[in-house]
């Protein structure tokens, strides 16, 4: 192979490890950013507070936020409308439910949400197979600190 051949694939490898590389360096520096949306995240867990007598103690009722929504013209540009319970049990059809949340830590100190009130829809599916989903109240949710659900005839 002629030495000018040689130079050229060098100089054409060495500039296609630099565009990796730079495109390596950009994604490792995307990985680095937190998707906090005011200093929290949306996340899912599990309810800590149910008070129910239609609930086996075994059966852990679960909460999620719904997918966030972007509106660039706010100060908080990311926002989520609804919480959701799943894995409500069946027995609990039927039952009227109440929804609160706390805004400290430790949760001592709860407020009724605002449209949090309802019955369980009847469900025809297995146990843990209800689901009860409200609107989100009008705060900051990175200032939730919690969730209690009550269900109750």
């Amino acid at each position: 192979m002629s030495r000018s051949k040689w130079s050229t694939r060098r100089k054409s490898l060495a500039i296609g490890l630099a565009v990796v590389g730079v495109a390596g360096l950009s994604l490792a520096s995307a990985s680095q950013l937190g998707f906090n949306w005011t200093a929290s995240t949306f996340q899912a867990g599990v309810v800590q507070t149910v008070s129910t007598d239609c609930q086996a103690a075994a059966d852990k009722i679960t909460a999620a936020y719904a997918a966030p929504t972007f509106t660039a013209s706010q100060t908080a540009p990311w926002s989520v409308k609804t919480v959701t319970f799943t894995g409500i049990d069946k027995t609990c059809d039927t039952k009227n439910f109440e929804v609160a949340y706390s805004t400290t830590a430790g949760a001592t100190t709860w407020m009724q949400l605002s449209g949090g009130t309802g019955t369980v829809a009847a469900s025809s599916s297995t146990p843990s197979s209800n689901v009860i989903t409200v609107n989100v109240p009008a705060v900051d949710l990175a200032s939730i600190t919690g969730w209690a659900l009550t269900i109750h005839s």
